[in-house]
């Protein structure tokens, strides 16, 4: 009767990892809508609030643009575009082009985000990211905007310094030219958006943090899971 306590325990994994699921918008499914976030820099990206159509909540993440010459239609208003969501992916699809990084996979063309935009941008969100020489948010926002453009390739790194040292600076404090840990406690996905006459949309970063399972959840369970391998042995005794 292994067969029982195998299923048992399968069953008891699978319920752990979906109770510690990452709540991402799901594409095909969920609409956004994007504004603009105050202190959200003054460059042509910088940071959005995404709204997730459909539920209580107003703003449900921090997004900055992966890609510099694509647009997103955003307002201080609500009266802005509505997105379908293509795709939450580790790739913008829409205009990483095959000179810029990008390769081709599955008919198009696909633009991996490297660690170290997931890095700035999930150390951003959380509040983590060293910004010592600097306390306008603005310019916080415009450092890290910048900083991703270099990295996925949208904008050269000499190009940093046009905008002000201060970005060169940062960018150079945060990437040194050294082995670094750049991995990050969450997850950071690229929302892949079309307009709802499916035109594609410039590409968004958002991220979601790990959910920390309640103690009374565990306690039960731990419990569920004692009496599924009780239930198991008993069973195998009987046969």
């Amino acid at each position: 009767m292994k067969t029982l306590a195998t299923w048992c325990l399968a069953t008891a994994t699978v319920l752990l990892l979906q109770g510690n699921a990452w709540a991402l918008p799901m594409a095909g499914d969920d609409k956004v809508k994007l504004y603009d976030n105050p202190g959200h820099g003054t460059s042509l990206g910088g940071t959005f609030k995404v709204d997730v159509l459909g539920n209580s909540t107003e703003v449900d993440y921090i997004s900055f643009c992966l890609e510099r010459y694509e647009t997103i239609n955003v307002s201080t208003l609500k009266s802005s575009t509505i997105y379908e969501i293509d795709s939450v992916a580790d790739y913008a699809t829409n205009g990483g082009g095959l000179d810029r990084g990008a390769i081709w996979e599955d008919n198009e063309p696909r633009d991996y985000v490297s660690e170290k935009t997931k890095w700035v941008f999930w150390n951003y969100i959380q509040g983590t990211l060293d910004f010592s020489s600097t306390t306008d948010s603005n310019e916080k926002a415009n450092a890290v905007q910048y900083a991703i453009w270099v990295l996925e390739e949208e904008m050269k790194y000499g190009e940093l310094n046009s905008y002000g040292s201060l970005y060169t600076d940062l960018y150079n404090s945060w990437f040194p030219n050294s082995t670094k840990d750049y991995s990050i406690d969450g997850i950071v996905k690229v929302l892949n958006l079309s307009d709802m006459n499916g035109k594609k949309a410039q590409s968004q970063l958002i991220g979601e943090a790990a959910p920390v399972p309640e103690p009374t959840t565990m306690l039960l369970f731990g419990t569920g899971l004692i009496g599924l391998a009780g239930m198991a042995r008993r069973r195998q005794k009987v046969d």
